[in-house]
């Protein structure tokens, strides 16, 4: 492709300051190994700045769905089940019905990130599909998922 540009290196130099302003964030979500959790603030319908922490050793990320009304926890983890190959215990989600709200990139852990997004009142899940180290399965399949009700 004649618009690619290959990687550039490049050296930072110099200090970083000591005493910058952190964003004013919205909520904070924690990351580690298999779980994601609301630890601070609220995620609200509209503009969200999201601080996010990965207390964990492993990479993740954080990828936001709008599920359709009515779809819960339960609804996420038959779908996840039923990809995985197993017999789904609940009603599994439309993937057509899926509206992506976007995410983050890989997050390593021990380091925070600021995410910017707008978020649909309804439920909204919040999934790390980022491969286990161990087993290679996506995060998301061993329970690194989340349903939030946005009001």
């Amino acid at each position: 492709n004649a618009l690619r540009q290959p990687p550039v290196p490049f050296t930072v130099t110099g200090e970083m300051p000591a005493a910058l302003p952190e964003p004013r964030s919205t909520a904070t979500l924690t990351l580690g190994e298999m779980m994601i959790t609301l630890a601070e603030g609220a995620l609200v319908a509209g503009e969200n700045l999201i601080r996010i922490d990965n207390v964990g050793a492993q990479p993740h990320f954080v990828d936001f769905q709008r599920l359709p009304d009515g779809m819960t926890k339960a609804n996420v983890e038959a779908t996840l089940q039923m990809e995985m190959g197993a017999t789904p215990e609940a009603e599994v989600i439309d993937f057509a019905q899926l509206r992506p709200l976007g995410g983050t990139t890989d997050q390593s852990g021990g380091t925070t990130v600021w995410f910017a997004v707008t978020l649909e009142a309804g439920p909204v899940a919040a999934l790390c599909f980022v491969p286990d180290e161990a087993s290679g399965l996506p995060h998301a399949a061993m329970g690194m998922y989340e349903v939030f009700e946005i009001a």
